[in-house]
């Protein structure tokens, strides 16, 4: 799963997010507990429960997860704490603008 908007080597996208260069394009990701939802360009790319991720080295769907991944099972992982932003792979560059990073409401109704 390497696609803009995946949970690079968890999830994959749930539509061809293939994207031009040269072209800015908007991203959201909301992270609540352990549920992480991510939209590309004003559509929901993907979704991820912790919760679901008992196995360090498998996908809950069955799928190996990448060797340098497999650290820690994603059920026991912190849900706050820093973020991180994806950086350069070989030759190709990568640019953040407008980032903006709010506490997420929540409410027990």
């Amino acid at each position: 799963y390497w696609n803009n908007a995946c949970i690079y080597g968890h999830v994959d996208t749930e539509f061809d997010t293939t994207v031009s260069v040269n072209q800015w394009h908007k991203m959201k990701i909301r992270a609540v507990g352990q549920n992480i939802d991510i939209w590309l360009n004003g559509k929901h790319a993907c979704k991820m429960n912790m919760a679901e991720w008992n196995d360090p080295k498998m996908t809950p769907t069955g799928y190996k997860i990448p060797p340098w991944l497999v650290k820690h099972k994603k059920c026991e992982m912190q849900t706050s704490g820093k973020i991180g932003f994806q950086g350069k792979h070989g030759k190709a560059s990568t640019y953040y603008r407008n980032i903006k990073i709010r506490p997420v409401a929540t409410s027990c109704k």
